[in-house]
């Protein structure tokens, strides 16, 4: 397969970013668009550290100070520990001692002091690298003690990849939370409840009574999972609500209801004040608007009244006055509205007028079909140097990691010590990464991806999350969320960089989806943004076939033994496990399989490979099953896939007496071809007819 030569392929460096971070000021954000392995990131650790150095030059000068966001921060192979080694790196070439510190989540630190007490600048630390959960806290409008003066000296924020999930806070996307039952055990049984917890109360009694006709609910169904999520938001759910009201709202009241409901499940968590100012301001305009805001509701599963539950999805108010902020997101687009959106109290600008070299793909559970796709994926590995990365959810790849599926991996990897390259130490060949986790990450350079799944957001992702942000258009949403699934898929599918290789290059990676892009997303394919050939698996594969591995079997096996014979005989198919035997061949098996055993096959690799056991040919093919109740049609059928065996014709042999008597069948080119056949393998003259 070859791919068109790009027009111009593009390699950023610090003199092409430099210019941007002077052109961002205070209150400003600046969106740094250009193609996955255009050097985005490593531009701008080199035009960091030269601005750090030119900092450390004036002694008199005050330093400079940055904060790198990334999505993760924890994993060795997460973008926050690569950024670290990176801008370590990019320090050092500027010949400064320059440490980078990475900033911990209040989790992952022994207690509360400790970590507040890591937000100060030690003289010797230019660089905090921080995870994207952190911004909403350093950019808030009022921060804590501890935020404010960490944040009063920092020169520039820089953001890698888009930051979106971290600042929407949200309520309700899983069962707990404010729910009938909490109210009533822990407001209404106590004491009595606040005004909005009484409406809640009774608009989620209404649904769990069925009194919400259908027409006003918002139903879907997970495309994965199959789960129908149902939601009653929007004007159905202030009418209901406003219906309801026994007074006036008590928003303080509520503001404390909300902060021990969600508590009582996370007790770290701390409601922020926006969700419950959101809700007042959509109270407040939703007796005179006509489409309703959508960032608040009921959501609950179908069939389970459990899971009645309030929802919110709300977004983080950001401070206008923030220091510089640059955005380095492969896929923004300024014409989706994301980042006017999200950083509305700043200026935003965008740079995204570089040539992109747009990327390619190649279009790609029953359980033989996964099979043959672990075994395909294990060659597809053992054929390239670099490995294979393979994409899905978390919880599909640590299924497939368990023990029990290994042999279906490896059934046609080859060791990695058995290729010539020789690996790296620690190298593993085949690895895995997860939608919606560690975008941006360039760890897996050069390796080949497979997606099993396309990516997917929870089922009302575009109603509730997106309303956060656009709360009043369903149409903004659905574009908005059109862009998030496609820059997703394009920003994982990118991980082996391949379009840093050149074309024709025997080490470019490939891409290959296991599912179907069309359906995923019809327009995507005429997007300009990905070439799309359809993928020829290294083994076939029969979609639904009962035994999809046993044809290819029949062909490999039956060439080698033409070879050894002048002729296929039945028996020997029947050894080799791929067909069933009939009663009457079935005492003269052991004594076909020691003479078997026991012909040279120096020039037959599958036969030489088979001991007697099928394990080493299941290896080669994929565990295949043997084919019952044969017919003479659908084996001439397979043979005519291969020219040195499609001339040949069933014929059909008696068997010696002396080896139980009975009939067989030999496929030959003719009676004596077969006839010579069945004497080379028992040493019996046998008749033929």
């Amino acid at each position: 397969m070859t791919f068109p030569r790009p027009t111009k392929t593009i390699q950023l460096e610090a003199a092409d970013v430099a210019p941007i971070i002077h052109a961002t000021g205070r209150g400003e954000v600046h969106v740094v668009a250009a193609p996955p392995g255009g050097g985005k990131s490593t531009a701008m650790y080199a035009a960091v550290a030269s601005l750090i150095a030119e900092a450390r030059r004036h002694p008199a000068g005050e330093p400079y100070r940055v904060v790198w966001a990334t999505h993760g921060t924890r994993d060795a192979n997460s973008l926050g520990q690569e950024a670290r080694r990176q801008l370590l790196r990019a320090l050092r070439i500027e010949r400064l001692s320059d440490t980078v510190r990475i900033l911990k989540g209040s989790g992952r630190t022994h207690s509360t002091g400790a970590y507040y007490a890591q937000f100060k600048w030690p003289k010797d630390t230019s660089v905090y690298v921080v995870s994207h959960a952190h911004l909403p806290l350093l950019l808030a409008p009022s921060r804590l003690p501890h935020y404010e003066k960490f944040m009063s000296g920092v020169d520039l924020v820089v953001i890698d990849e888009d930051p979106l999930d971290s600042l929407v806070y949200s309520l309700g996307e899983e069962p707990g939370g404010l729910t009938p039952a909490w109210i009533q055990w822990n407001e209404a049984i106590p004491s009595t409840p606040g005004t909005i917890s009484q409406a809640l109360l009774q608009v989620m009694q209404q649904v769990l009574l069925d009194e919400v006709p259908e027409d006003e609910l918002v139903v879907v169904e997970h495309p994965i999972t199959g789960v129908t999520a149902k939601s009653l938001t929007g004007r159905p759910f202030w009418t209901r609500f406003r219906a309801t009201l026994p007074g006036a709202p008590d928003w303080a009241r509520f503001q404390e209801t909300l902060q021990a409901a969600i508590k009582a499940q996370a007790p770290d968590d701390i409601v922020p004040g926006e969700v419950v100012e959101a809700m007042r301001e959509d109270f407040a305009a939703s007796s005179v608007t006509s489409s309703n805001s959508q960032r608040f509701g009921v959501v609950w599963e179908q069939g389970k009244p459990i899971s009645v539950r309030f929802r919110a999805n709300v977004l983080r108010t950001l401070r206008g006055d923030s220091p510089p902020i640059l955005v380095l997101d492969a896929y923004a687009d300024a014409a989706a509205g994301q980042y006017q959106a999200v950083f509305r109290q700043h200026r935003v600008k965008f740079k995204q007028d570089w040539h992109i070299h747009r990327k390619n793909l190649l279009d790609g559970d029953q359980e033989p079909r996964r099979k043959h796709l672990l075994g395909e994926i294990g060659e597809l590995t053992s054929r390239h140097k670099a490995g294979t990365l393979v994409l899905s959810y978390r919880e599909v790849t640590n299924r497939l990691r368990l023990t029990r599926f290994q042999p279906e991996w490896t059934a046609r990897l080859k060791p990695p010590s058995t290729l010539v390259w020789g690996p790296a130490p620690g190298f593993r060949s085949i690895e895995f990464a997860y939608w919606f986790a560690g975008r941006g990450v360039n760890a897996y350079r050069g390796r080949h991806v497979v997606a099993l799944h396309p990516p997917a957001k929870p089922s009302l992702y575009q109603e509730h999350f997106l309303a956060a942000i656009e709360p009043h258009s369903a149409t903004r949403r659905e574009r908005m969320a059109r862009h998030l699934r496609v820059t997703e898929l394009l920003q994982m599918l990118h991980r082996g960089r391949q379009t840093t290789f050149e074309p024709g290059d025997p080490d470019r990676p490939r891409v290959i989806t296991v599912f179907d892009l069309d359906k995923f997303d019809k327009g995507l394919g005429d997007s300009g943004w990905l070439s799309v050939t359809e993928y020829a698996p290294l083994r076939p594969f029969t979609k639904w076939a009962k035994r999809p591995h046993q044809p290819e079997a029949v062909l490999a096996l039956s060439c080698e033994l033409l070879k050894v014979y002048g002729g296929v005989p039945h028996l020997c198919l029947v050894v080799l496990g791929l067909y069933t035997p009939r009663p009457a061949e079935a005492k003269m098996l052991p004594f076909v399989e020691a003479a078997m055993l026991s012909h040279s096959r120096s020039s037959t690799p599958l036969l030489s490979t088979w001991q007697g056991a099928l394990q080493p040919l299941y290896a080669e093919f994929g565990e295949y099953k043997p084919a019952t109740g044969v017919q003479v049609s659908r084996v001439l059928d397979i043979f005519k896939r291969a020219p040195e065996l499609s001339h040949l014709q069933p014929v059909q042999v008696v068997l010696p007496t002396k080896l139980g008597g009975g009939r067989s069948r030999v496929y030959a080119e003719d009676k004596e071809a077969a006839r010579a056949a069945m004497f080379k393998l028992t040493g019996y003259d046998c008749h033929v007819f």
